[in-house]
């Protein structure tokens, strides 16, 4: 219900404008210096799955940039509302908020907002299982970035093309293919253990951890996994440490460990229980009762089952 109120929110602001008198150049500066706290703010919710208040930060930022008529601001706050929409599943909106970037990018000339437009772009064609049209995408995303210095987000592309070259070897049952996006993991992981990225570093040492365990490659698998625990537990963030419990747990499934995999689902399921993610909930409830059947513990099974139940309800 929240998420729908401030979805009405963001379109009646895009749709009606400010109306407002000229800020003068003093309110200007603190409404940019605001704007750029509240995408600051926001990524931290972002970072933690908290998407609903950090749409509200990211919406902050979208009423200050357009009242400094900031428009390098506005195009961030609209990338950053385009990845909030897109992780809630709400495609369209995700498309809207591209869209209005797009239309101010088109007359600017910096690269690396193009390449972030791009970037953004293809993680949409993904998510709609476009994956050639994405492949094609986060390509232009490297090239515009090329043109950069900015290597920070030039890791961040590497580990969106690898995203993309995982998409497609999972469709086509291709390892080879995964092989290729474990490079641009390993990449993107090799430019951010040079920059103060921890938070991107646990995210490619993540995905690294799941190609390898597709290719049951287990103690390559087992490295990179713990390695993302460790930072996520250092940074703090829940909800890295929640996917990294997930991850283990289905490491120890393949080995067929059932109680240390059933440990792992459990203490996943308990963060995103806290961070009130329901769809995320379910399917750790889902891999918990699995192992705690297999490992003849049907009890508390049957427990799980009934919180399941009450999450379809």
């Amino acid at each position: 219900m929240r998420t729908s109120k401030l979805i009405s929110l963001i379109v009646s602001f895009i749709l009606l404008g400010c109306s407002s008198s000229p800020p003068t150049p003093t309110s200007v500066n603190l409404r940019k210096n605001m704007a750029a706290d509240n995408l600051k703010y926001g990524n931290n919710a972002y970072d933690q799955g908290d998407y609903t208040k950090a749409l509200q930060f990211f919406l902050l930022a979208l009423e200050h940039n357009t009242a400094a008529d900031f428009e390098e601001g506005l195009i961030k706050s609209y990338h950053s509302l385009s990845k909030t929409f897109l992780a809630l599943g709400q495609l369209e909106k995700a498309r809207s908020m591209l869209e209005s970037a797009r239309r101010i990018l088109q007359f600017y000339a910096d690269n690396g907002l193009k390449a972030q437009q791009q970037y953004h772009q293809a993680n949409l064609l993904l998510e709609e299982g476009k994956i050639d049209q994405a492949f094609q995408t986060m390509t232009e995303a490297l090239t515009l970035n090329q043109n950069t210095t900015d290597q920070a987000q030039r890791a961040v592309i590497l580990h969106g093309m690898g995203m993309v070259k995982r998409g497609r070897a999972i469709s086509t049952n291709n390892n080879e293919l995964l092989t290729e996006a474990l490079k641009d993991f390993q990449a993107a992981q090799k430019i951010n253990e040079s920059l103060p990225s921890n938070v991107e570093l646990a995210t490619n040492h993540y995905m690294q951890g799941m190609v390898y365990l597709r290719l049951n490659v287990l103690d390559q698998a087992r490295f990179h996994l713990q390695t993302a625990l460790e930072l996520d537990r250092k940074m703090e963030i829940a909800f890295g440490i929640a996917m990294d419990h997930r991850a283990l747990g289905m490491l120890a499934t393949k080995e067929n460990n059932w109680n240390v995999a059933a440990d792992h689902y459990l203490r996943s399921y308990r963060i995103f229980l806290v961070l009130s993610l329901p769809e995320q909930q379910k399917r750790a409830l889902d891999l918990l009762i699995e192992a705690l059947t297999k490992a003849n513990k049907k009890e508390e099974a049957e427990i799980f089952k009934q919180e399941r139940s009450r999450l379809d309800a």
